[in-house]
């Protein structure tokens, strides 16, 4: 089946990988879940944040000090480099699982946000959270959502046949600031990623239950960009271990020729993380060795939204402890 075009893609779970990854060997610091999208606490205009194509894999990024034996360098999995540039894409909006604005960033470059480290809410999220991205090396915490835009600004017809995570590396979860800013409602979205598996195969999730096909979505669906088209795809990405950077690839034909494009942000891999506190479903999949590492980590910094407002009408923010951040998690 053919998906035109200036259309939404239905609604899919995408890219359910089926081995742990291996490159973080260590005890002490990753993991958690995404699966729906909504509409943030407070007002938020959707994020400009232009994707890049690199014509290599994405290099490995420091993301914090080496903790139990994982590294801030590992290799790469699912190595894959660019063949075509026919596709323009477009990051609309990066948030957590169900649009959650939380966001964890390394030791070493908490400090590039000043505006995250205070005890009260940004006035810009999506600048304040872009400069995490671009500039902090942050990663979306308990999974991530990314809305993207693709164009086809060619003359030929596009036909898009996979999307698939590359170049992934498992690196050491980051211990500088958590900022949990949360999120009310949500709809389904279109596609998840388990980024603790090895290699992703989109699949598609009913809008209406949730349910997921067995059935790998592309195996009967493509996506077609007429000359001057576009379409938008919803990723919800599943993180339930550890902390992964990734970049992602659309593979597709044009006239009878088969290409990669590679889609990254600002030039920098996407960087998804485990939440340290896990749904109940991701709970279930951990073993005794994820607990342990998951409740082991530590952040030098947590940042709560409260459930209060100020004189302003502003939610306020809290500095909360990881013991207390912890203690209060009702699936350990």
């Amino acid at each position: 089946m053919n998906v035109p075009a200036g259309r939404r893609l239905p609604t899919l779970a995408a890219l359910v990988l089926l081995a742990a990854l291996t490159g973080c060997t260590g005890d002490a610091s990753q993991g958690a879940p995404a699966e729906r999208v909504s509409s943030a606490s407070v007002p938020i205009r959707e994020s400009s944040a232009p994707a890049t194509t690199s014509g290599a894999p994405a290099p490995a990024e420091s993301v914090s000090p080496a903790a139990g034996g994982c590294s801030d360098d590992p290799p790469a999995t699912n190595v894959a480099r660019s063949t075509g540039s026919g596709i323009k894409a477009t990051v609309l909006k990066q948030t957590g699982p169900s649009s959650q604005w939380n966001i964890a960033l390394p030791a070493r470059t908490a400090g590039r946000v000043p505006e995250l480290a205070l005890t009260k809410l940004p006035s810009d999220f999506d600048a304040a959270f872009n400069r995490a991205y671009d500039k902090a090396g942050a990663f979306t915490y308990g999974g991530m959502v990314l809305q993207l835009h693709l164009t086809n600004p060619t003359r030929k017809k596009i036909t898009i046949f996979d999307l698939r995570p590359v170049n992934m590396r498992t690196v050491c979860l980051p211990t500088g600031l958590l900022v949990l800013y949360g999120s009310e409602g949500g709809d389904f979205i279109g596609m998840t990623m388990n980024l603790d598996a090895s290699r992703p195969v989109a699949h598609e999730r009913n809008p209406d239950d949730g349910n997921v096909s067995t059935a790998p979505y592309f195996a009967s669906h493509t996506i077609v960009l007429p000359p001057g088209e576009s379409a938008d795809i919803d990723l919800d990405i599943s993180v339930a271990k550890r902390a992964y950077t990734f970049d992602l690839a659309l593979d597709y034909v044009t006239e009878g020729g088969k290409h990669t494009e590679l889609v990254d942000r600002a030039g920098h891999p996407f960087r998804a993380t485990a939440s340290s506190c896990p749904s109940t479903v991701n709970r279930a999949t951990l073993s005794a060795a994820d607990g342990r590492r998951l409740r082991g980590q530590h952040f030098d910094k947590i940042l709560q939204r409260t459930g209060t407002v100020d004189a302003n009408g502003q939610f306020t923010v809290s500095k909360v402890t990881t013991a207390a951040y912890l203690k209060k998690c009702d699936t350990w």
